[in-house]
């Protein structure tokens, strides 16, 4: 299943981040399809590849990027549909954030909210009773935090829209993923 559902969140979390962007506002620079020019270098430099321009990015180096730098180890000891929440959040904010957002939406507080990814924070997702209502404090959190980020720069507004619509197919798709798994809805293809 593990596979499976990393095939799936890859696919929901390319169709918000697809495109080649190299908006001189956006703090994370250079980017085709959600990977950055300067994680893409450190990527063929550690890899031994030629440096290029990431518009310039394999389909399957991409997938490798995402697999390793964001999904691999943590995003498997999640449950269905968390693992997919948390991924999409490590791809567009990196791990810290996604981490804080599923530890608040855990009921972490104090010392606990430390925002690195771990078993204490797995093991509590994995024991959750309603992860339906997990799946909707996650994406409560995942609004905050954007509105937060608007609040410190007012600039950032113009990205509200698309950050908003990111969040509501978070949930869904969260949410569509539990209703496969559970066998409640018949698995359709993912997008893309």
């Amino acid at each position: 299943m593990v596979a499976a559902n990393f095939e799936r969140a890859y696919r929901y979390t390319l169709i918000d981040e697809l495109g080649k962007d190299d908006d001189p506002e956006d703090r994370g620079g250079r980017t085709c399809d959600g990977v950055t020019q300067g994680e893409y270098d450190a990527w063929c430099s550690i890899h031994q590849q030629p440096m290029g321009d990431v518009w310039d990015i394999t389909d399957e180096t991409k997938r490798t990027i995402y697999f390793v730098n964001y999904w691999d180890p943590w995003a498997n000891r999640l449950p269905t549909g968390i693992d997919y929440l948390w991924f999409d959040v490590n791809v567009n904010s990196g791990a810290h954030e996604a981490t804080l957002i599923l530890q608040r939406a855990l009921g972490f507080t104090g010392r606990n909210l430390d925002g690195s990814i771990g078993v204490f924070t797995c093991q509590r997702a994995m024991v959750a009773n309603d992860l339906q209502s997990l799946v909707q404090r996650f994406c409560a959190e995942h609004k905050a935090v954007y509105d937060e980020i608007i609040d410190r720069h007012p600039s950032d507004r113009k990205y509200r829209k698309g950050w908003f619509n990111r969040i509501i197919h978070e949930g869904k798709n969260a949410v569509e993923m539990l209703n496969v798994a559970a066998g409640t809805e018949p698995p359709a293809k993912p997008p893309g």
